[in-house]
Order: structure tokens, then C-alpha cells, then sequence
């Protein structure tokens, strides 16, 4: 069984962390990280074809190239309204209802390969690679930057929100109720795509990781919203 924790006002649940995944329907609005050293620019990555029919899932290419904000693909389909496009891939995936007209999803799917089927054919399946040959996924978690899995945040308290992403993580900082008056920092952690909707931060009391959260801009402002806990610090 699951053990729970209440740590400045998060409830943290230790356990197995579920697979994280986010779709957006365009790149982020502001990039809020810089391309890793050896990164290419390159052209726009163009998306694969996915569409949902009445026989599944069809592809228009068995590769797809990553863009700055992740993995571009573009989906529709004739289907009965709720269809839903099933996506897999190594340790993660998603569900999203397939769009009545073709819509781009940037996905977060590190390169290898993702499993594509429809959810009005539940045996069908195609399989599409996604390569990186720009280099702008960074592989890595939390735990490398001293970080071990500790919880899952609940959403007992936040996000916070502020018009830039220091003032939204000051707020989040600030309902941290057993922090107040202590040495509070956060940074930026280069993992995932380097544009991608969502970054991960790293919050920190007095030199030691507390909790990781994830920052994304909704209209002019930014919300950051607690993701997991760090457990006890490595000695």
C-alpha cells in the first residue's frame, strides 16, 4: 500500500511515479530554454499523417523527425465522436478524443519508437520512429540532479501563477507553508525537449531539493504547478 506524507502543504503519496505525458495543440507560445550545446536548428519538423478510420489507424510514414518542442504529428480521422487515438511508447504514452478536422499534437515522446492504434479497432496497431537527428531531446531525470522520487504531489495546494515564470514559482513557493523565512531557490532542469509546452524546475530549501514542478504558459502568464517530491537527500 501506498504511504502518505505532508510536507508544506503537499500530500505526498509514495508509490511507482505514473507516466507523464502533455499534448499540445501548438508550440509553446515562449521558449524558456536555450538549445543544448551541438544543436541544430534546422527546418520546421514536418508531423506524420495519423488518421483514424473506420478499419483503425493509418499512417502516411514510418518516421517522424523531432521538432524543438517535441513530436509533431498531425491527426484526424472519420470516426464516431469519442474515438479516441491511443499512443505508446517506452515507459510513457497517452489518450487523446481524434479531432473532427486534422490537428498538429506536439507530443513529449523521446526518440524510439511510438505505438499508434484507435480505440474503434482494438487490435490494430502501426508503429512510427521517431528520430532526433537534430539533437533536441535531453535525456534524464529529477533523480540526476539530486532529486530521488519521493511522492507524487497531490493538488492540495497551487499552482502558482505569476506574468513571468520566476513570479509564478514564487507563488507556488509561497503556499509552501513550512519554508517561510528559509532559503528558497529553483532551477531550470535540462531534461526533455528543449522548447517544449512544459519545463521542469527544481525547487530547493536551504540547499537541499524539496520538490520538482512544471511551469507552462496559459494566455500572458505562467502557472507552475507541483509535480513530485524529493525523497531523503543522498549522503
Amino acid at each position: 500500500m501506498a504511504a502518505a506524507v505532508a510536507v508544506g502543504g503537499l500530500l505526498l503519496v509514495a508509490g511507482c511515479a505514473p507516466a507523464r505525458a502533455e499534448r499540445t495543440a501548438a508550440p509553446a507560445e515562449a521558449a524558456l530554454t536555450a538549445a543544448p550545446a551541438g544543436a541544430s536548428a534546422g527546418p520546421e519538423a514536418e508531423p506524420v499523417d495519423v488518421r483514424c478510420g473506420p478499419d483503425g489507424v493509418t499512417v502516411s510514414g514510418t518516421t517522424v523527425r523531432t521538432g524543438r518542442a517535441g513530436v509533431p504529428i498531425r491527426v484526424g480521422g472519420t470516426v464516431p465522436a469519442g474515438t479516441y487515438l491511443r499512443i505508446g511508447w517506452t515507459h510513457g504514452g497517452e489518450g487523446n478524443p481524434v479531432p473532427a478536422s486534422p490537428t498538429v499534437w506536439t507530443l513529449t515522446a523521446p526518440p524510439g519508437q511510438l505505438r499508434l492504434s484507435c480505440s474503434n479497432m482494438e487490435k490494430r496497431e502501426e508503429a512510427v520512429t521517431v528520430v532526433d537527428s537534430s539533437g533536441f531531446w535531453r535525456p534524464g531525470t529529477a533523480a540526476d540532479y539530486s532529486c530521488d522520487f519521493g511522492g507524487i504531489a497531490s493538488w492540495a495546494i497551487g499552482p502558482g501563477r505569476g506574468p513571468s515564470v520566476d513570479a509564478a514559482l514564487a507563488d507556488l513557493t509561497r503556499q509552501l507553508s513550512d519554508i517561510h523565512g528559509r532559503s528558497t531557490n529553483w532551477r531550470q532542469l535540462p531534461i526533455g525537449y528543449v522548447d517544449a509546452a512544459v519545463s521542469t524546475w527544481l525547487l530547493s530549501v536551504e540547499g537541499e531539493p524539496r520538490i520538482t514542478a512544471l511551469v507552462s504558459r496559459t494566455g500572458s502568464d505562467f502557472q507552475a504547478s507541483p509535480d513530485s517530491g524529493c525523497g531523503p537527500p543522498r549522503r
